[in-house]
């Protein structure tokens, strides 16, 4: 059985730079914007990221951004 590698629409925000980035491309100017906050260590929401994954792939003219609330750096 072979298994289709589907690449993630979910862009992993780690720093307000790497989103500054990524809001600022002129391909994502006109976008809405759909924000998830998550962390490892809580299980509803890492029972999220499937739905989350998949509503990314239906919603192709959004841009959908994951942040890790322990991973992201904050200055």
């Amino acid at each position: 059985m072979v298994e289709k590698v589907v690449k993630s629409r979910v862009i992993q925000i780690d720093s307000q730079e790497t989103c500054d980035l990524i809001t600022s491309k002129p391909m994502y100017q006109a976008s809405p914007v759909i924000v998830y906050f998550t962390a490892a260590w809580c299980k509803p929401s890492m029972e999220m990221n499937p739905l989350f994954e998949e509503q990314a792939m239906i919603f192709k003219d959004a841009l959908f951004l994951s942040v890790d609330v322990d991973d992201a750096m904050v200055r």
